[in-house]
């Protein structure tokens, strides 16, 4: 499973249209998160989806917390293609 640093800190006029940013109170509910949150795309990891790293927490059955709406999954997509393309440049 490849996963991305987040954080709060949205920096938006610099990060904006290179990470994904979910900020609106819909999509943080949706995707399970406290907060308005940044992921850096330009920052992933690989880790095994298996225990400990992808465990459930004490008394859940999935270690899914919540998942991305479809337009955030675009977003998201469009933004990994454009990291991609100039990193072939």
């Amino acid at each position: 499973m490849r996963v991305a640093y987040g954080t709060s800190k949205l920096n938006k006029a610099k990060r904006g249209e290179i990470d994904l940013i979910i900020e609106s109170q819909e999509d943080i509910d949706e995707c399970g998160l406290a907060v308005a949150t940044r992921f850096d795309l330009e920052t992933t990891a690989v880790i095994p989806w298996e225990p400990p790293d992808c465990d459930c927490w004490h008394g859940q059955y999935s270690p899914k917390l919540g998942s991305l709406s479809i337009d955030r999954q675009v977003d998201c997509a469009h933004k990994l293609t454009a990291i991609q393309n100039k990193s072939k440049k």
